[in-house]
């Protein structure tokens, strides 16, 4: 588990406000519940706020956290895709489904002449 103490930070952007290169704004944002709710538990949070490079230095975004306050685990995210046409495609959303499209389409058809 990742120690709060240690997370400060969110690289979204190459921004990095401590010496870590970890985007934790996922753990953040469930961290901000919790303290707004009173819960002082270990909770399996849902975290939908973009996209940013996590602690293993791939890609984040829709992220599924066991947390409490002294740290969190990465239970699962949703399946990564390609973002077609880079920072764009958050603005034309066609274009993810396009992409979501083509990658299921290509999977189907692996799997019909497999």
């Amino acid at each position: 588990m990742r120690s709060a103490s240690e997370i400060q930070c969110d690289s979204c952007c190459g921004r990095t406000w401590t010496s870590g290169s970890e985007d934790t704004a996922p753990f953040a944002h469930i961290l901000s519940c919790m303290a707004e709710n009173d819960c002082a538990e270990q909770v399996i949070g849902v975290s939908f706020d973009g996209t940013g490079y996590g602690t293993d230095g791939t890609i984040w975004g829709g992220e599924i956290l066991r947390c409490d306050y002294n740290g969190f685990e990465r239970l699962g995210s949703i399946k990564p895709f390609w973002q077609v046409g880079g920072d764009i495609s958050a603005k034309e959303g066609w274009r993810i489904a396009g992409s979501l499209l083509y990658e299921e389409l290509q999977d189907k058809e692996k799997r019909s002449n497999g």
